[in-house]
């Protein structure tokens, strides 16, 4: 019997529509200083996995004479003239600004979840999630070019994460959520290990948080809907 198809993986059909928008002449922000701070997925109506989507995407970007821009991107795939999910990716393109900075604050994780667990990021997911959704980043694949962009080694991609957690999530309430909703706080070094803490609601919506254990910042926090 084949495997069912994980509802993570329409993220990467929506990331590449996101990914021809940026390659177009008329979007003229830097596509290497585009950071991925916010991503909300929903299965609308049923997917047939074995059939061909028709892909809807526009991208948004709030003009300022100054400070960094939040380009949003909003995808819609389609089967048979009928929505059957919708994703939103936001991100920030980092500028100059006169203004002052603020003091940054940290998100607190629930101090009481019901189950807290390890997940164990290997070196080569980088280039694992490379290979299935074909962003070829370089800050996720090469040490010498993650350095040149400010890290001191490779980043996982963020929906890589996204994907081992929906998987533990699923496979822990024996069930499968029809929507993600993610915010990105600090990269996730490649190789790490992160602890994964839930908090169920009373609607059965599931919150999470990741805290990176070498350096215990939440790296990203969000919430999956049934």
């Amino acid at each position: 019997m084949a495997t069912p198809t994980p509802f993570v993986y329409i993220y990467i059909l929506a990331q590449r529509a996101q990914a021809s928008l940026m390659l177009q002449k008329e979007f003229t922000i830097a596509i290497p200083g585009l950071v991925h701070i916010a991503n909300r997925l929903e299965e609308v109506n049923p997917i047939d996995y074995s059939a061909p989507f028709d892909i809807v995407a526009t991208v948004d970007v709030e003009y300022k004479a100054e400070g960094s821009l939040i380009p949003v991107f909003n995808v819609e795939l389609l089967q048979n003239g009928v929505t059957v999910a919708r994703c939103q990716s936001t991100y920030l393109a980092k500028r100059k600004s006169n203004k002052p900075k603020g003091k940054a604050t940290e998100e607190n994780p629930v101090t009481k979840p019901f189950i807290a667990q390890d997940i164990v990021i290997p070196t080569n997911a980088g280039r694992q999630y490379a290979r299935v959704a074909g962003d070829r980043n370089p800050i996720h694949t090469s040490t010498l070019l993650a350095k040149l962009f400010g890290f001191k080694r490779p980043i996982a991609h963020g929906w890589y994460l996204v994907s081992r957690i929906v998987k533990e999530c699923e496979a822990l309430k024996n069930t499968t959520y029809k929507s993600i909703n993610v915010e990105f706080k600090f990269p996730v070094f490649l190789p790490s290990s992160v602890v994964l803490q839930l908090e169920e609601k009373p609607d059965g919506t599931l919150v999470f948080f990741a805290l990176s254990k070498e350096t215990n910042k939440l790296v990203l926090s969000g919430s999956l809907g049934l």
